[in-house]
């Protein structure tokens, strides 16, 4: 017999201290923890767990980059080697995880909805889920796999934010907060679930309340990864932009949104969506790293992953003056556009 997970799951080829390496990444990576890296570290010493392996070759699918998912196939050909003394759950999520890393997503969201189906307690499925979902903005296929995952882990505070912030991105903002508040209850410290009610309070217009809440749980949020950081203070600039305060979102673009992971794309899109977001306000250019975004985002800009990013990088392109590049990238789009089929073909163009 396998030994087993703190969610019940069993895992081949661990011992307990492969068990504790697969419990941690499990919390890490759900509630935004500053030590979800570990887990690579953990597979190279455990190297007959399959589960660790594809663990750490799912933080590779998180990179929005093919250039930068493809250091995760290394991990998941180390977790095939063990396929044959893998569990029918364990070969599912190897095989999401493997289209996850080559861009075939539709192909990634079956598989992890498959999960949420006969495994609904494997909750790193439904965080990539949710990942994927928001690349393809199947807002109502997210709410359904979403609540799969939430019916079978109701005590889960990160996995009830998930769903939470499912209702969200359908427009049920009282639902959004119901259960975000449920979370909250459960784990006051669930930085997902404070996301969720962020969308919340913007979409009905309660700033006052957004920024009080925001400012009270944001020390916390200097102890969790740089994403949840600079993405909830992207939210709380955000809602100081719509009292028309220029001072506060400048300062948060350069204490806790930009400059600290500038490799990585999310923190592209905090911070030049921040930038946009300001000038449509009409505030009075700051300092603005134009210069210094497109030259870390050029590599990133000839890969076309989903549109809503390749719009950012092309806006952050000609807002630095790199007309060049710019012109390459709409390029670039129109080709990437005229090469997809059926829905993916007319969202691109």
């Amino acid at each position: 017999m396998p030994a087993t997970d703190a969610r019940g799951l069993g895992v081949s080829g661990a011992d307990s201290a492969a068990i504790a390496a697969v419990d941690s990444f499990v919390s890490e990576l759900l509630g935004n923890g500053a030590g979800v890296t570990a887990v690579t570290e953990a597979a190279e010493t455990h190297p007959s767990c399959s589960l660790l392996q594809a663990y750490a070759a799912s933080l590779y699918v998180f990179a929005q980059s093919p250039s930068g998912a493809a250091p995760g196939l290394r991990w998941l050909e180390r977790a095939r080697v063990q396929a044959d003394d893998a569990s029918d759950h364990e070969r599912a999520f190897i095989a999401a995880v493997q289209a996850g890393l080559e861009g075939e997503l539709e192909a990634a969201i079956d598989g992890h909805e498959a999960i949420a189906a006969r495994w609904p307690r494997e909750t790193i499925s439904a965080k990539l889920a949710e990942f994927h979902l928001f690349e393809t903005g199947d807002c109502l296929r997210q709410r359904r796999v979403m609540q799969a995952f939430a019916e079978a882990n109701p005590g889960d505070s990160d996995v009830l934010a998930m769903h939470a912030f499912a209702h969200e991105l359908n427009a049920d903002a009282d639902e959004a907060e119901r259960v975000a508040s449920k979370a909250l209850q459960i784990d006051p410290d669930t930085p997902w679930a404070e996301h969720c009610l962020a969308h919340v309070y913007a979409r009905r217009g309660e700033i006052e309340r957004g920024i009080a809440e925001l400012s009270a749980w944001a020390p916390r949020w200097e102890t969790k990864n740089q994403y949840i950081r600079s993405h909830n203070s992207f939210h709380l600039a955000s809602l100081h932009l719509s009292r028309r305060e220029f001072e506060k979102p400048v300062a948060l673009l350069g204490e806790r949104i930009w400059g600290f992971t500038p490799e990585a794309v999310v923190e592209h899109t905090d911070a030049i969506l921040l930038l946009w977001y300001l000038e449509l306000a009409g505030a009075a250019a700051p300092a603005a790293p134009w210069g210094e975004i497109a030259a870390r985002i050029e590599a990133n800009s000839r890969e076309y992953v989903f549109p809503f990013l390749s719009v950012l990088y092309l806006f952050a392109l000609v807002r630095a003056g790199t007309e060049a590049a710019a012109t390459r990238l709409m390029a670039g789009f129109e080709r990437h556009a005229d090469g997809c089929t059926g829905h993916a073909r007319e969202v691109w163009h």
